[in-house]
C-alpha cells in the first residue's frame, strides 16, 4: 500500500511539473544569433531582444507582447522587423523548442526558437 502511495505521488508530481512549463528564459531565434529573453509582467509575456550578431537589431527592443498562455498555448503579437507591423502570432512550448505561427491572410509561417 505505501508503495501505490509512493508511485501515485511520483507520477502526479511528474506530470504536474511538465504541465507547468514555462516560456520564460531566453530563446535563440535562429537567426543571426537573436536571442530573445521572454519573461511575465502584468500578467502577460513580452519578449526583448537581449543579443544579436546582425548589426541594424536594436539591442533592448520588445519583439513580443501581450502573450497569454491557455492550457499551455500562447497568443499573443509579434514584432516582423522588416515590415514593421505586429502580427498576431501562436504560441506552444515543445520540450526546450517554442513554435510561433504566424499567420496573415491566408499565408501562414511556423518560426522554431530554441530555449538557451
Amino acid at each position: 500500500m505505501c508503495r501505490l502511495i509512493i508511485v501515485s505521488f511520483v507520477f502526479i508530481t511528474a506530470f504536474s511539473c511538465q504541465a507547468q512549463q514555462s516560456i520564460e528564459g531566453i530563446w535563440n531565434t535562429g537567426e543571426s544569433n537573436t536571442k530573445i529573453s521572454i519573461s511575465e509582467e502584468s500578467g502577460f509575456f513580452i519578449g526583448k531582444i537581449i543579443s544579436s550578431d546582425e548589426e541594424d537589431v536594436k539591442i533592448g527592443n520588445q519583439i513580443l507582447k501581450e502573450v497569454k498562455l491557455v492550457n499551455g498555448v500562447g497568443s499573443g503579437k509579434l514584432y516582423a522587423a522588416k515590415k514593421g507591423e505586429w502580427y498576431d502570432a501562436a504560441l506552444k512550448q515543445n520540450g526546450n523548442k517554442l513554435d510561433i505561427k504566424i499567420k496573415v491572410g491566408f499565408v501562414s509561417k511556423t518560426l522554431e526558437w530554441v530555449k538557451d
